[in-house]
């Protein structure tokens, strides 16, 4: 038997928007256990994920609550490319009852290589077409919880590996 796979580095509009609505799904739950991100956020999240996908341009992002900058819960998406086939999980599976009292929501993305490769006009380009756009940070600090990496989206050689740290 002969398995032959095509691997493109183009991710189409398509395949972020099925990647993306994956994250958003996770949004959404996370959304019935903790009241945020609200429904407008969350498909400000999505669009902004399409985009950066589609234009190679995102390393990793994350969503959840810091409390005293220190991460209490939070969702990591990071980017990979993969030349074979991958399995596709289901969306799903916040952990619940993190205790998020006096704690605020927050999202943090970096880019990758790519976008400190390309021109600033075309940064600029990129970043007009987003929903929002972000202002510069630090990430919040990582205290006593663990990672659980648990998921992978998967579609046409793109991955977001999905990865869930609580305290």
């Amino acid at each position: 038997m002969t398995i032959s796979y095509t691997h493109s580095d183009t991710v189409t509009k398509t395949d972020a928007g099925y990647l993306a609505s994956k994250v958003a799904a996770d949004l959404k739950q996370m959304q019935l256990f903790y009241g945020k991100p609200s429904d407008e956020k969350i498909e400000a999240f999505k669009e902004e994920l399409v985009i950066l996908l589609v234009n190679k341009s995102l390393k990793m992002v994350e969503y959840g609550f810091k409390r005293d900058n220190k991460w209490i819960i939070v969702i990591r998406y990071t980017i990979s490319s993969f030349g074979m086939l991958l399995e596709d999980d289901r969306s799903g599976r916040i952990p619940p009852g993190a205790d998020i009292s006096g704690a605020s929501w927050l999202s943090f993305l970096e880019h990758n290589e790519s976008w400190h490769s390309i021109s600033e006009s075309e940064r600029k380009r990129i970043q007009e077409l987003l929903p929002f756009q972000r202002t510069d940070g630090t990430e919040p600090e990582f205290d006593s919880g663990g990672w659980t990496s648990d998921k992978t989206y998967y579609r046409n050689g793109t991955a977001l590996e999905r990865g869930v740290y609580s305290v």
